[in-house]
């Protein structure tokens, strides 16, 4: 009889309801699921009926789960992510033949390292497999997107790692400021205080989201000045190009830019620190054999050899 009513229960609503409870939203399970919102809603009326329950519930705009489906997500997620495993045991990836697509959070200057070394490799590697990348501003981990699924990791600065993420670190880098050739700062001496008389550019994500300068800046009641607010890291160069704004890039990423545009690199004073940028990604996603390898891909493309996974 338990076997009847397996066959009867149509286990692609699992899915949904597993993402309904992470998001608690039909338009965000929507567009994580690649399925329209009313399908969304039909599916839930379905999980309603089945389960003899509402399972979530409209609270001041927001959906709420009820104790009967919070009581039931932890064996929903297990049975997912055993049933997961096994079809990825079954299906080992293949990177030539893949058509996945994989989620990544960034920031504009790892998102350029990243869809750079991608471009070059991914086309013979990896021809079918497509790279969808999301702003992540700042040192904020995106957890909730992690878990969900919506990002399958994500690649930055970041402050601390959840416990329901590991975290590798890629490298370690100094920022050094971008200008056009032939700015009147590259004869100078570059000083702390010389850097709150001078315009900066960075992208609008930034804003409010302070780096390791500014922390410096802030220590000694300094603050300084951006003029321009580009909508994408790319623009830059067409600014400082045009103008004598400068910007700051960790060393790899200015160096990436000096290959593309008649650029010049000005060391920052020794005072600012080195940062750490890092790859997170959702434990429960550890296991599966296509985020293993887009995992790889990343540390490949940093150059990454012996780091731990914390």
């Amino acid at each position: 009889m338990q076997d009847l009513a397996l066959r009867r229960f149509d286990l692609n609503l699992l899915p949904v309801l597993d993402t309904l409870l992470r998001t608690r939203s039909a338009t965000k399970t929507a567009e994580i699921l690649a399925r329209t919102q009313p399908g969304i809603s039909r599916d839930l009326a379905k999980l309603r009926r089945l389960f003899s329950d509402p399972l979530l519930v409209r609270v001041r705009g927001h959906l709420e789960p009820t104790p009967y489906a919070l009581a039931l997500w932890p064996s929903l997620q297990r049975a997912l992510d055993e049933t997961r495993a096994t079809l990825d045991h079954a299906n080992p990836f293949n990177p030539a033949t893949a058509k996945d697509v994989f989620h990544v959070g960034s920031n504009s200057l790892t998102e350029s390292m990243l869809s750079t070394w991608m471009a070059r490799n991914f086309s013979k590697a990896a021809p079918s497999v497509s790279v969808h990348f999301t702003p992540v501003p700042g040192s904020q981990v995106p957890a909730e997107a992690l878990l969900s699924g919506q990002m399958h990791l994500a690649v930055g600065r970041f402050d601390g790692c959840p416990s329901s993420c590991l975290i590798k670190p890629l490298f370690t880098d100094r920022r050094v400021c971008v200008m056009r050739q032939g700015h009147p700062v590259l004869k100078k001496q570059l000083t702390i205080e010389l850097l709150t008389t001078l315009r900066f550019v960075t992208t609008s994500t930034m804003l409010g989201q302070p780096n390791e300068i500014d922390s410096l800046l802030a220590q000694r009641g300094l603050s300084r000045r951006f003029q321009f607010f580009v909508s994408n890291l790319a623009l830059a160069p067409h600014v400082l190009l045009e103008s004598d704004c400068i910007t700051t890039l960790p060393r790899r990423a200015a160096e990436l830019a000096l290959s593309q545009y008649p650029l010049a690199i000005k060391e920052l004073p020794d005072e600012i620190a080195e940062t750490t940028y890092s790859m997170i990604w959702a434990k429960r996603w550890d296991g599966i054999d296509s985020v293993r390898w887009l995992r790889r891909q990343v540390e490949l493309a940093f150059d990454v050899k012996d780091e731990k996974v914390l």
